[in-house]
């Protein structure tokens, strides 16, 4: 799929329902081959924003790219089981970035 960069953008966490960097490392775990940040996100070609809790606080940083959305275990959109969501997550991920690989 060639290299990668995805920043992971999380919530403060401070009221979580599902343990969400827990389900990112199962993310990672899964995908030794994007290489993953935190922070600023600067030069990254997606954004995984997770938020443990219906309020969803966390907020996308400025980045005009693909970005997936994890709130609770509903991710962009679709309510799926918690057992589901690390490889769901990571579908979703290579499929904008197969998008983007296509763009470019």
């Amino acid at each position: 799929m060639g290299h990668f960069r995805v920043c992971v953008k999380y919530c403060g966490n401070c009221n979580p329902e599902v343990d969400t960097p827990g389900i990112v490392r199962k993310v990672q775990a899964l995908a030794p081959d994007i290489e993953w940040v935190w922070g600023d996100c600067p030069s990254v070609d997606l954004v995984l924003v997770a938020s443990g809790c219906s309020v969803a606080c966390a907020a996308s940083p400025l980045f005009t790219g693909p970005t997936v959305t994890l709130v609770c275990t509903t991710l962009n959109g679709r309510k799926l089981p918690e057992a589901d969501l690390a490889a769901a997550i990571l579908a979703e991920i290579r499929g904008s970035l197969g998008t983007v690989r296509k763009k470019a």
